[in-house]
């Protein structure tokens, strides 16, 4: 008996010699056979169930790592466990790990072998769901998580993503039915919906535009806690996917306070999630807030991503463009979906900065590594536009509707596309099916209208906005495509006549009596102008279309002292609003009072340091009012070298140097600033002012002309007519 120690042989057959003397000879050998031969199966009985134990404790270790969020951690241990016995629990904890890290390929080819494997195993179907959306591929996403539901129509993750990922009405009207069935259910055992169930029926009901179902479901989560913190965050995730901050911002806040002290990995995703939510809706303060507690996991790639689209969203493009190509050098081949997230933040960069060509080397790059990028073709159809291609923009759009046929950003661009290229058959077609797709969605109604109108149909393009301002009282681009209807349809004075009575139907909105403000004045109607931006700023005191109309209107006509209180109020209301301040010390300057538009400027820095924006003002008002020079080409130059595409930062670069005697120098800031804004009566008048030092009278003269036909009360207009009558 090979393997065997002599004693522990002899030991064991003692104990059968009895059992033996009493059976016959035969016999006695066949049971010393069986004997000897279960010896060493019960060794390697004993090696598997060692193994077993092996697998068993790595499996243990991968999924505490797991769910603390240590991804990196938990996948060496699943790899593990998968080398010593193949299992699907294996197989769907290497999924998710490779999930949380990005690696969608990996992660889905993963998650399909653990469904192979265990057909019933619903924690790695949703996953592979949330895997597939990451590909454009909602439709399979969908197939996935009604194959839950089948399975378990209780299985909330399921429930939630469904109503995360709808996109059409319908789809968005089965998810309302799921979630309410469900909220049946629970009721009846004592239950009601979590959380995370309220805030998603919410958005579902806002989107069916039944806004007071929606506020009351809000009204109620005050009081409720999060039923799983690892699935809101899942929620969250998906709405930021799907472009819904709002929702992700909603799941988030409660999600950042509940997660467990050791989960440190959790936390860095949620906050990070949550300051993606505040930068997308425009709150670039509280994204900042939210990044410092990511600690030291800030220099990992998708917070240095956050980070540079943070800078970008403060006015920064040199640093924040450097950063994003480093990273994107550093960045793994193998780690597709982040690269290709990098790549279209610095394309969208380089566009702001009309660096075309650049952009579109770096979106044309990201479809060669992913030919399924959808955001990339995207993208690169709307740089097409913004170039005048609009056969181009076609060519890839057409291409992604036969791919993904149920985007409705797609179908959108589409339209635009069409429309811009004169189609309008073809773009009224592409703007129906966005319609079809998205009828939750006001732009669907304006931009259909906007074709109608354009093809002489005015009737049904007015009801077409009427029903959309039913629905969306304050959608402010239907209000104003609806007065130029009516203007060029029946004249200026039924225009005025909608604009005063959907002022007073709506005096509640800030934005509405914006609108109002911004027709009369521009019929010259200025005192009703007045009462409508104050009507604004008593429902808002900071709401800025109406803070800087108003304040600037004062400004002009010499009322002072109003202009400042106008300014102070929204202020006092929003001290932190560095658009405001900025605009507090434009006012200021116009007036002349330099020192004050020195302080808000310095307020803005104090708030946003080295905002090139910030930086651009000050340098402005050091060389115009102050006359410190030195100081203002110093601010200048900084300002410039942190945003040198800026059309504010190259006219201050421009009108400092000009001002500091060297016009010929200060001329192709001027004219690019110009340029960049046409509509800007300011960079006209400074190029104008330049191009006279120059020596350059007759150019000169036309940008001064220019300057009149822009602002006719232009705070130098009265000079601007003398140099002009000098120079006949």
């Amino acid at each position: 008996m090979p393997g065997v120690p002599t004693q522990l042989r002899s030991r064991k057959l003692t104990r059968w010699r009895p059992a033996l003397a009493a059976v016959g000879p035969a016999l006695a050998r066949l049971l010393r056979r069986r004997i000897r031969s279960a010896v060493p199966l019960a060794v390697v009985a004993l090696l598997a169930l060692a193994c077993h134990r092996s697998s068993s404790a790595n499996l243990e270790r991968g999924d505490r790592l797991l769910s603390l969020g240590e991804a990196k951690q938990a996948i060496a241990e699943y790899q593990s466990a998968a080398n010593i016995e193949a299992s699907a629990h294996a197989q769907r904890g290497l999924g998710l790990g490779h999930e949380a890290l990005g690696a969608y390929e990996q992660a889905e080819r993963h998650l399909e072998a653990a469904l192979d494997a265990k057909p019933g195993d619903l924690e790695a179907r949703v996953a592979l769901a949330r895997v597939q959306t990451h590909f454009g591929r909602y439709a399979k996403a969908r197939e996935q998580l009604l194959l839950a539901l089948e399975q378990e129509p209780n299985h909330d993750p399921a429930l939630l993503l469904l109503g995360v990922y709808a996109e059409t009405r319908p789809q968005i009207q089965q998810a309302v039915d799921f979630l309410e069935a469900r909220a049946e259910r629970q009721q009846r055992s004592g239950q009601g919906l979590g959380l995370e169930g309220q805030l998603v029926l919410a958005d579902l009901m806002a989107r069916l535009n039944r806004s007071d179902t929606a506020d009351k479901l809000r009204e109620n989560v005050r009081y409720l806690p999060l039923q799983s913190p690892r699935v809101a965050l899942e929620l969250a995730l998906g709405s930021l996917d799907r472009d819904n901050p709002q929702l992700a911002r909603s799941l988030l806040l409660p999600l950042v306070q509940s997660l467990p002290r050791d989960a440190a990995a959790w936390h860095a995703r949620a906050w990070q999630a949550l300051a993606a939510a505040h930068l997308e809706l425009g709150q670039a303060v509280e994204a900042r807030q939210a990044l410092q507690h990511l600690g030291v996991r800030v220099r990992e790639p998708e917070a240095r991503l956050l980070e540079a689209r943070l800078e970008l969203a403060s006015g920064l493009e040199t640093e924040p463009t450097q950063k994003l190509q480093r990273l994107l050098q550093e960045l793994p081949v193998e780690q597709r979906d982040l690269r290709s997230r990098v790549r279209g933040v610095l394309a969208r960069s380089l566009i702001e900065q009309r660096r075309h060509d650049a952009a579109q080397a770096q979106l044309t790059a990201a479809l060669q590594e992913d030919p399924r990028d959808i955001d990339a073709s995207l993208t690169l159809a709307r740089l097409h536009l913004r170039r005048g291609a609009a056969d181009q923009a076609v060519a890839a759009l057409s291409g992604l509707t036969e791919q993904q046929g149920r985007l409705a950003r797609v179908h959108a661009a589409l339209g635009e596309a069409q429309l811009q290229a004169g189609r309008l058959d073809l773009a009224e077609q592409a703007f129906r099916r966005l319609w079809e797709l998205a009828p939750q969605e006001p732009e669907a109604r304006l931009w259909l209208a906007t074709t109608l109108r354009k093809r002489g149909q005015v009737e049904q393009a007015r009801r077409l906005l009427e029903g959309n301002l039913k629905r969306f009282g304050a959608h402010i681009p239907s209000l104003n495509e609806l007065l130029q209807l009516i203007e060029q349809s029946q004249g200026a004075a039924e225009a005025k006549a909608l604009a005063l009575s959907y002022g007073e139907q709506h005096r509640n909105s800030a934005e509405v009596a914006a609108v109002e403000g911004d027709w009369l004045l521009a019929h010259r109607d200025v005192e009703r102008a007045l009462a409508a931006y104050r009507r604004a700023l008593n429902v808002n005191a900071a709401y800025f279309p109406a803070v800087s109309a108003l304040s600037r209107v004062y400004a002009r006509h010499g009322r002072t002292s109003l202009a400042q209180s106008v300014i102070d109020a929204a202020l006092a209301h929003d001290g932190k609003n560095l658009r405001l301040l900025l605009l507090a010390a434009r006012v200021a300057r116009e007036l002349r009072r330099y020192e004050q538009a020195q302080q808000y400027c310095e307020r803005a820095l104090e708030l946003s340091p080295g905002h090139p924006l910030a930086l651009a003002a000050l340098a402005s008002v050091q060389a115009e009012g102050l006359r410190a020079l030195p100081e203002a080409q110093q601010l200048a130059q900084r300002a410039f070298q942190a945003a040198p595409s800026q059309p504010e930062v190259l006219d201050a670069l421009g009108w400092v140097t000009h001002l500091g005697g060297d016009p010929a120098a200060a001329l192709p800031h001027l004219e690019a600033a110009a340029r960049a804004a046409p509509g800007s009566a300011q960079f006209t008048y400074h190029w104008g002012a330049a191009l006279l030092a120059a020596g350059k009278a007759a150019e000169a003269g036309d940008k001064l002309e220019q300057v009149l036909k822009l602002d006719p009360e232009f705070p130098t207009a009265q000079e601007i007519r003398g140099v002009l009558a000098r120079h006949d």
